[in-house]
């Protein structure tokens, strides 16, 4: 190495085409912030490349097939992140010098462990059972795609693993050339998925939204001696129980375009959504429907269906009027039809 120079690229007469590779070690992530769609995460990586003025034959040196070089004193492919925000070193340089394998052909491989933080689009729309695409993106600017092949791989006993919120999975790599009228580039990616652990949310706020309405409901109907005062103090409770849970929800949901499933802020960053809008129309109506019966046991008023005809065509069907007028007339039907609907909710919020 006594004539080489790390600071110069590489020079040749027959210039070779350089031959770039990022092999995936291992990935995993450490925290996610949905409100900011950023994601930070440890990440292993080998850059492998080949520069032949750093050759010999290792039969005039002691058969030594490779050294150990710091890599300060070699030059490296200036491979740089396209979505990666920030980087930061695992290990202190000052404990573990950062060096670089220098085989005798020329292969050159270094070891990259960093913590990083790099964006994602956080889609919510089916938050907390939703599943999020991202990529870490690498490119090569500085040399010319003539010049220069990178290419980007996951090795076999590769590591991902996620948090305590989130897993990883369908993990691939691709690899495109940009061409924008300008400078041409290489441009490789590792793709994957984030899919959300729900169990969390579900306990937190799914379960105690589907609690609240039932009891709310099952309250209205089954106190046939409870006056307006009574029922108008139930169904505000509950509503007010929801519009709390939406608050908590708030804070776990990301600032974005898309709607959550579950329901959003009432400070109208979001409008409540799907799941939270059901219950409370749910309970709203159930209220509606209750003082309507009460008014017709206080009046006396029953449901009266007209006569479809005397022919036997209309009798089974005369007969199936009559007793959905009697039931119309009790209020258990009332009862299980709002728990009916409230947990066909739990279709509308899951799908």
């Amino acid at each position: 190495m006594t004539n080489y120079r790390w600071s110069h690229n590489r020079a040749y007469e027959h210039v070779p085409k350089a031959k770039t590779a990022i092999e995936i070690l291992m990935m995993t992530v450490i925290d996610v912030d949905d409100s900011n769609q950023l994601i930070r995460s440890v990440l292993e990586y080998r850059l492998r490349w080949t520069d032949p003025r750093l050759s010999w034959d290792p039969s005039l040196f002691m058969d030594i097939n490779h050294i150990y070089a710091p890599t300060d004193k070699v030059w490296t492919p200036a491979i740089f992140a396209e979505n990666i925000m920030q980087t930061e070193p695992v290990a202190c340089h000052d404990t573990f010098p950062d060096s670089v394998i220098v085989s005798s052909n020329g292969d050159i491989v270094r070891v990259f462990t960093l913590s990083v933080l790099f964006t994602c689009t956080i889609k919510a729309g089916k938050f907390p059972f939703d599943t999020q695409s991202c990529s870490l993106d690498f490119a090569e600017y500085l040399m010319d795609p003539s010049e220069t092949d990178l290419s980007m791989s996951v090795v076999e006993d590769a590591i991902f693993k996620g948090n305590g919120e989130w897993c990883i999975k369908n993990i691939t790599n691709s690899m495109r050339l940009i061409d924008s009228g300008v400078e041409p580039y290489h441009t490789v990616s590792l793709n994957f998925q984030m899919q959300r652990l729900s169990p969390y949310y579900v306990t937190l706020m799914i379960i105690p939204i589907q609690v609240i309405t039932n009891i709310s409901v099952f309250a209205l109907f089954w106190i046939s001696e409870a006056g307006l005062i009574d029922q108008a103090v139930v169904t505000l409770s509950s509503l007010i129980s929801l519009l709390v849970l939406t608050d908590i929800m708030d804070k776990s949901v990301p600032k974005t375009s898309d709607i959550p499933n579950s329901g959003s802020s009432v400070l109208c960053i979001y409008f409540p959504a799907k799941h939270i809008w059901w219950n409370i129309t749910v309970m709203t109506l159930a209220l509606c429907d209750i003082r309507l019966l009460t008014f017709l046991k206080k009046n006396e008023i029953k449901f009266t269906l007209p006569k479809s005809g005397t022919t036997s065509s209309f009798t089974s069907f005369q007969s199936f009027l009559e007793v959905l007028g009697a039931l119309l007339d009790e209020r258990i039907f009332h009862l299980l039809l709002f728990q009916a609907l409230s947990f066909l909710s739990l279709v509308v919020f899951k799908f």
